[in-house]
């Protein structure tokens, strides 16, 4: 269930068409661009996201509040190109494929969605 004022045809059309060509590709999150600063990006919300720019895969995300940001070495070695948006706010809207929810009871000592996240990119 959602409430949301967001058209999300484009979005469940974007999962379905990733999930075409990946069959690992088991959710969809929903960023929204909000530039540093804007009254409604709250500090629990400031993120730097890392796209694979080629398909908009999400590689890796961290909370800005940590004041410090670790990305493995084997995510540049294995990376060509990446891109690190700061003007990117999380939505906390998923489009996530039917076994998802599952998979979240399964690892039972994730306190939350962005734990679970991290766990599976």
């Amino acid at each position: 269930d959602m409430v949301s004022n967001m058209d999300m045809r484009a979005a469940m059309e974007s999962h379905q068409a990733n999930k075409e060509k990946d069959k690992d590709a088991i959710m969809t999150c929903i960023f929204k661009k909000v530039m540093p600063g804007h009254p409604t990006r709250g500090l629990e919300d400031d993120v730097v996201v890392c796209l694979n720019p080629d398909t908009n895969r999400l590689l890796r995300f961290c909370n800005t509040n940590s004041k410090r940001f670790d990305y493995d070495l084997d995510l540049f070695n294995s990376h060509d190109v990446m891109d690190f948006r700061y003007d990117l706010m999380n939505t906390y809207i998923m489009i996530c494929e039917a076994h998802v929810p599952a998979r979240f009871s399964d690892h039972f000592d994730i306190q939350d969605m962005d734990s679970f996240i991290k766990g599976i990119i």
